[in-house]
Parts: structure tokens; sequence; C-alpha cells
């Protein structure tokens, strides 16, 4: 694609996966938040031109998928943060960790928010309130139980897997009395030496903080975030203020 001619077309490329490429139209600003219509019309007249000389010149029919204005990009394969800047469209968030299905809901959801928040908002300090109400959420047990739920599909009988207490699946098989295509389930646990347990009661809130801490890390130092004391605040304080609430225990 770039030697059809990225010069000519005054494109960037920023980056690209698979079967995609992200470019950057130099004329255009990657930071403006208001819609240049005049800037707009230019870089969409080059892109038509540029996909028919793909066309014409590689024989590779090019699809211009969506534009932009705001893009938080990992260096991990096809992980990104873009919204195109309209309000009534939602951001991509493409392939974050902690999203997968294993994951708890509530991890996803504080993930999704926390994302969400900086695409749109772009101010990092208001980000920290959003984490430190999380915290607490966890602290007061202000959670459904099933939203802590870590998940796995089992792809065999417990009974078939080899005869290993480490492998977590066919021992929560045999707990949970599962089997093969079925979902287990566990709580992050400091409680037992295996670290986890299907009891709500002995979910350790201070694991929970750190998986989230642990996959938020990452999109926050990308936009600037680098501050070790909040860190520390928000990890390592005491665990002494959690209260299982009834709706924590359903």
């Amino acid at each position: 694609m770039e030697k059809v001619g990225f010069e000519h077309y005054v494109f960037q490329t920023v980056f690209g996966f698979t079967d995609s490429i992200f470019i950057r139209h130099g004329t255009a600003s990657s930071t403006a938040a208001a819609d240049n219509t005049t800037t707009e019309s230019s870089s969409n007249q080059y892109i038509a031109q540029f996909l028919g000389d793909c066309q014409n010149q590689l024989n590779v029919k090019i699809e211009h998928k969506n534009r932009f204005l705001f893009t938080i990009i990992f260096d991990k394969k096809n992980r990104y943060i873009a919204w195109t800047g309209n309000s009534d469209d939602r951001p991509i968030l493409k392939n974050l960790d902690g999203m997968s299905r294993k994951y708890p809901t509530w991890i996803k959801q504080q993930i999704q928010k926390i994302a969400t928040h900086l695409i749109i908002r772009s101010n990092v300090d208001d980000i920290i309130p959003l984490i430190k109400q999380a915290f607490e959420d966890l602290d007061y047990g202000r959670f459904d139980s099933k939203d802590m739920q870590f998940i796995e599909q089992l792809d065999k009988s417990p009974s078939q897997y080899p005869n290993d207490k480490d492998i977590r699946v066919k021992v929560l098989g045999l707990e949970l009395n599962a089997g093969k295509g079925e979902l287990v389930y566990w709580y992050e646990s400091l409680s037992n030496k295996r670290g986890y347990s299907t009891k709500i009661k002995d979910l350790s809130v201070k694991k929970y903080k750190q998986i989230l801490w642990d996959k938020i890390e990452n999109m926050l130092e990308v936009v600037g975030f680098n501050d070790a004391k909040i860190k520390q605040d928000l990890l390592y304080e005491s665990e002494s203020n959690m209260i299982i609430t009834s709706n924590s225990r359903k």
C-alpha cells in the first residue's frame, strides 16, 4: 500500500495489523476536537484516489472503514481505543486486557468506564476519582457476587483431565459438579493456599484491586499517568473497611 504512493497522498502510517492499516493524513490536525469540514473533505478526496490506485495497481480492494479524531494505541498487537469525536458514537475498545470472557463482569465494566472516560474526556486528573470509587465499592461490598466471578468452560469432563491438583478447571469442575461444556466459576482469594474459592465470603478485595490496576495501568501510562503515590494509596490501603452487604451475597 505504501508503494502506491504515501508521499503523494501525504499519508503517515500510525500502525497496522493483519489486514488493516491506520494512517494519518498529513494535512489534518490529530489533536483538533472540532469538526473541520474542509479538512475532512480534503482527506476523503485523497483517500478515494488512494483506494482507486490500490485497486488499479495492486488489484486489491481496500475499504475505508473508520475515521477517528482521538486514539490511544498500545504497543501490544491489535489493541487500541478510538473515537470518532461524535457524541452519538461509542468509542471502540479493541482487545483491551481484561475484557475477555474469562474476566468478571465487574472488572470489564470498570475497564470500559475508565477507557471511555480517557478517550472522550482526555483528562488524566479526572480519572482518579473513578478509580477511587471502584476501589471504595470493593471496600464496602457494593457489588453483586455474580459480577465478581471469573469463568471458564470445561472442554472435557473433570475425570478426563490429568490427575493434577494444580489444574484449576478440574478442581472446580469436581467441586461444582460440572461436566464437559459447562462453565465453572471462582473468586480470587487469599483465604487458602490455592488462591481461589467458589465462596463469595472468601473474595479478596486486595486481589481484585490489584487485578483492576494491572488491567488499566498501561492505558493510564500511555496518556501520561505516572503518580507512584496515588498508586500506593489506591492499592495498598487496609482491607479492614470491607463490609459484605446483602447485595454482594446474592
